[in-house]
């Protein structure tokens, strides 16, 4: 019976390690990712424990170390994919816990977010408070002989990621 007892909790410590040792390699992938994002200053797409996910760097964010939210992008909810957002002191990354507004979709807002990515298609970069939000867009390709461009699209609350979009805007 000693035996019996003294294996099982040799494999539960066995497992224990295991699980820890994959946790902390999801850690380390995560910690990674939003480091990336926050030195380059700019969204990273990568896959996470298997999910798509977007890191975004919150380049208006006015906070003591760099600010990174994470949106899973195949994770749906009512408001919309869920966000995670983290903050980047050295290489600490801490998870700051806090939760994003949703983005409200009437069209004053709609339209609001339109004009800044248009605005950005013609001086580059454009950044706009409204409401409570600041809506950043960067061009991130040349316009095109009708005038159209890549822009990437953000828009945060407080600190916080609330929405991140890039495509093909159009003045």
């Amino acid at each position: 019976m000693k035996h019996g007892r003294l294996l099982a909790w040799s494999l539960v410590a066995i497992c224990a390690s295991i699980i820890s040792t994959a946790v902390r390699a999801d850690d380390d992938e995560l910690d990674s990712l939003v480091m990336r994002a926050a030195s380059l200053r700019q969204s990273v797409d990568s896959y996470l424990r298997g999910q798509r996910v977007r890191a975004v760097p919150l380049l208006s964010f006015r906070g003591r170390c760099p600010r990174v939210g994470l949106i899973y992008l195949d994770s749906r909810g009512r408001g919309g994919p869920r966000v995670a957002t983290y903050d980047v002191c050295g290489n600490d990354v801490t998870d700051t816990g806090e939760v994003s507004p949703a983005l409200p979709g009437d069209a004053q807002t709609r339209d609001v977010g339109l004009g800044v990515m248009q605005a950005a298609i013609r001086y580059g970069r454009r950044t706009q408070e409204w409401r409570g939000y600041v809506f950043e867009a960067v061009r991130i390709s040349p316009a095109d002989t009708y005038g159209c461009a890549q822009v990437e699209s953000t828009v945060t609350s407080e600190g916080l990621l609330v929405a991140n979009s890039a495509g093909r805007v159009c003045p």
